[in-house]
């Protein structure tokens, strides 16, 4: 049954499990403004399956569209960077940096283990702060109370990034 499954998505795809897992984790490196536009793709396809292989699990058919819809964007912005900048319009030569800016700025900006669970204790953190505490006390707080040794100054920047911008 399971290899039956396989055999039906890799026919409907027309993708080996190498080139599926390959677009997942291109999909997980993108940006959440372009993982939308994929979801809203995705939308669109699996109806269209839907009509065309009307005897394949609605699962099957929803992993087939997500997977074509990652496909698609994935070719759209090779194709887009591929591109000399001669034979575009400023239109396309603006959508592809934005993109490549977007893309680079989620490389840069990954989410750290310490700041998620500093943003666990942020009521805790948001309490002493206003109480008048200084961000020190604060680490000193948290690693006596909780065991989590944190820097004053990632409590410090977390403050800013979260409080300040409000």
């Amino acid at each position: 049954m399971e290899q039956s499954k396989t055999l039906n998505l890799e026919r409907l795809l027309k993708m080996n499990e190498k080139d599926q897992s390959f677009l997942l984790r291109y999909l997980s490196r993108l940006p959440l403004e372009y993982r939308l536009d994929i979801i809203q793709r995705h939308r669109r396809l699996i109806h269209k399956l839907k009509e065309q292989h009307a005897d394949l699990e609605v699962a099957t058919l929803s992993y087939g569209a997500m997977l074509l819809a990652i496909k698609t964007f994935y070719n759209e912005d090779k194709q887009l960077s591929k591109k000399r900048f001669e034979d575009m319009s400023l239109e396309e030569i603006g959508e592809l940096t934005i993109r490549q800016i977007k893309t680079f700025d989620q490389k840069r900006h990954t989410s750290s283990p310490k700041r998620d669970t500093l943003i666990g204790y942020w009521a805790e953190v948001k309490t002493l702060k206003t109480m008048g505490k200084g961000f020190r006390y604060i680490a000193k707080f948290l690693q006596k109370k909780h065991r989590f040794e944190v820097g004053h100054t990632l409590i410090q920047t977390t403050w800013k990034q979260l409080e300040e911008t409000k």
